[in-house]
């Protein structure tokens, strides 16, 4: 489930595949404005089934500012709040693992999917790109976070040694690395960035 940042809106995923989102209305109740796949009329049945099969394997959602991010177990489908309609084609945004985490920035401008052993990032503005990077250590990544003006992305990741690697958006090498002084003491761990700082949960003492 996912609440926007304004508290009007609310976006949940269900075993059927279906993604609805609702908008809360005068006297607080909610109304159903649209369903996906079915919102989106570009797609015929064959398609709509796809999705519904991608988005029962799995399924990772956040709301922020007029889109929709959801994570299948193959694919990124960004919705338009407004109309549930994709933006950008069917099969445009694909990975070759499911997801482990999704994170996007609160102007809705930068994704990024972190899967067991990659980063996918998706740029979506003017000249839109998408890149990705995979981790040193064959599926060796931990936890994701974009910063909410969305000028960093950090990936958490390694085996032995536990590294958090900060990108600029508009590259896939690291602007730089930094090696934690301390091991995981839990499987999920968790971490947020803002443009300066990123902090992270799940590590043992002298964690730094």
């Amino acid at each position: 489930v996912a609440l926007s940042s304004a508290g009007n809106y609310v976006a949940a995923g269900f075993a059927n595949g279906s993604v609805r989102l609702w908008k809360y209305v005068p006297g607080g109740e909610l109304e159903l404005r649209w369903t996906f796949p079915d919102s989106e009329l570009g797609l015929n049945d064959g398609q709509r089934q796809q999705i519904r099969h991608d988005l029962q394997e799995s399924l990772r959602l956040v709301l922020a500012s007029d889109y929709l991010a959801v994570a299948g177990n193959s694919q990124l489908y960004v919705m338009r709040r407004n109309d549930g309609g994709l933006r950008g084609d069917f099969g445009k945004y694909t990975f070759d693992q499911p997801p482990l985490d999704l994170e996007m920035s609160s102007d809705g401008r930068v994704i990024a999917v972190a899967t067991a052993g990659k980063l996918h990032a998706y740029i979506l503005e003017s000249g839109e790109r998408k890149w990705k990077f995979a981790t040193p250590e064959a599926n060796s990544s931990r936890a994701l976070a974009v910063a909410p003006d969305g000028s960093l992305i950090t990936l958490l990741h390694g085996s032995q040694t536990q590294v958090v690697s900060g990108f600029d958006p508009g590259s896939a090498e690291p602007a730089w690395n930094h090696d934690l002084a301390s091991a995981l003491v839990t499987a999920h761990p968790q971490m947020a960035a803002s443009e300066s700082r990123v902090v992270i949960t799940g590590l043992g003492p002298g964690a730094y």
